[in-house]
């Protein structure tokens, strides 16, 4: 279970595709897409147990895969601005989903320029973790 890695300041560049060639949904980025990046400038996030870490979702992040008889563990919080809109429904009936810590509710909506990736319809599905679709031979 290897800490997770970044790639310093790549929140600022290409957005990567998440599906792969068949267009199945697989939470990872594409043999080819690894291949372009310098992943030796990633820094690794370690520390000891029940350490937190804060990216930006855009960087390019990752680690090994988890080679242990156990699952990872993850919980993952994610604060955005009150003017960001979900794109999914995934987290609607949270007990803090849309919960304003700091501020009010934005009155306007501001837009990135870049385009943002849709997920899957997990309501076909249901929805897995994103660890056993990135769990696969390459």
């Amino acid at each position: 279970m290897s800490p997770m890695g970044v790639i310093p300041n790549s929140h600022t560049g290409p957005l990567y595709d998440l599906y792969d060639k068949s267009g199945a949904w697989t939470g990872a980025l594409n043999d080819d897409d690894i291949d372009a990046l310098d992943v030796a400038t990633a820094v690794y996030l370690g520390g000891p147990a029940g350490s937190i870490t804060a990216h930006n979702c855009r960087c390019v992040h990752g680690s090994a895969p988890n080679r242990a008889s156990k699952p990872r563990p993850l919980f993952l919080c994610a604060y955005s601005a009150a003017h960001a809109i979900p794109i999914t429904n995934l987290t609607a009936k949270g007990k803090y989903s849309e919960v304003i810590v700091r501020g009010e509710r934005a009155r306007w909506a501001e837009f990135d320029s870049r385009p943002v990736l849709l997920p899957p319809d997990w309501t076909k599905t249901g929805y897995k973790s994103i660890f056993e679709h990135q769990r696969r031979d390459r």
